[in-house]
C-alpha cells in the first residue's frame, strides 16, 4: 500500500528573557521613542503651521472682496455698539470685529477659519459656546491704517504704495485678564507702538512658528513673515514663540 506523505512539525521552545536582556529591550524602545517623538511633534506643528497658513490666506481673500465692494476699505478692527445681520446671521448692539463683519455678511462662512489651529483650542476653552460674537474677540491680528485710532481702524489697499510689503492680517497674541480669565489668547488686531512691547495687555505679532508668523499682505499674498516683513510693514514689535518681547 502507498505511504501516505507525511508532514513533519518542528517544535520550538522559546527561550525566557533574562532580566539583563529585557532592560536591553526596554532601554533600545525608550532611546528609539525619544528620536522619533520630537520629529513627531515637529511634524505635527509644522501640519498646523500649513493649515495656519490657509486660514490667513483665506482671511485675506475675504477681507479683500469685502474691500472691493467698500471702496477699497478693509473692515475695521472694530465697531463698539454696533448691529449688523446678513446671511450668516446678526450682532445686535453689540462690538463688530473684523470677523464678525466678514462672517456674518457671508465673505467667509467657516467660523474656525479665523483663529490659527494652535490657538483654536484656548479659546475655545474661554468661549466654549463659540458663538460670532465670542469667536470675532480670539482671532487672527488684524492692522490698520491709523495707529492713533484702534478702534474703527481701517486700511486702504487701494492706497498702499506697495501692497506686497503692507501686512492687513497675521498671528498675533496678548494676555487676557478680562472676566477672571488668565491666559495668553490670540489678539483680534494689533496695537501700535515704537519698539518692543511694554506690557502684556499689548496685542502685538506673534512669531510662534519656527520663528515666523503667517501673515497676509494687501496684495493678497500670504506667507511666514520675520521680524524683518514686520518691520518693512510698519510694526515695530511683537513676541518670540516664547512669549519674550522683541522688537523688530
Amino acid at each position: 500500500m502507498p505511504v501516505a506523505n507525511k508532514k513533519t512539525y518542528k517544535l520550538f521552545i522559546w527561550k525566557n528573557f533574562t532580566l539583563i536582556e529585557l532592560l536591553v529591550v526596554i532601554s533600545i524602545i525608550a532611546i528609539l521613542a525619544s528620536m522619533l517623538l520630537p520629529a513627531l511633534k515637529q511634524s505635527r506643528e509644522k501640519a498646523k503651521e500649513i493649515q495656519c497658513l490657509g486660514n490667513v490666506r483665506q482671511c485675506v481673500m475675504g477681507s479683500i472682496q469685502y474691500a472691493g465692494d467698500y471702496y477699497g476699505f478693509t473692515p475695521p478692527t472694530y465697531v463698539p455698539l454696533y448691529t449688523i445681520s446678513g446671511p450668516n446671521g446678526s450682532i445686535n448692539g453689540d462690538d463688530v470685529r473684523w470677523a464678525g463683519m466678514l462672517y456674518i455678511l457671508g465673505y467667509i462662512s467657516n467660523k474656525e477659519i479665523f483663529t490659527c489651529p494652535n490657538d483654536l483650542a484656548i479659546a475655545k476653552e474661554v468661549y466654549p459656546t463659540w458663538k460670532v460674537g465670542q469667536m470675532q474677540v480670539m482671532t487672527y491680528g488684524l492692522t490698520h491704517d491709523d495707529p492713533n485710532n484702534i478702534s474703527a481702524g481701517f486700511t486702504n489697499i487701494y492706497k498702499q504704495r506697495d501692497p506686497s510689503q503692507k501686512i492687513l492680517l497675521t498671528d498675533a497674541i496678548y494676555y487676557m485678564t478680562y472676566n477672571s480669565i488668565n491666559k495668553w489668547v490670540p489678539a483680534s488686531y494689533i496695537s501700535y507702538y515704537s519698539g518692543a512691547p511694554v506690557s502684556d495687555a499689548n496685542r502685538v505679532p506673534h512669531l510662534k512658528h519656527f520663528g515666523k508668523a503667517n501673515a497676509a499682505y494687501a496684495d493678497g499674498h500670504a506667507s511666514g513673515s520675520k521680524a524683518e516683513n514686520f518691520r518693512k510693514s510698519g510694526i515695530l514689535g511683537g513676541r518670540n514663540q516664547n512669549l519674550l518681547p522683541l522688537a523688530f
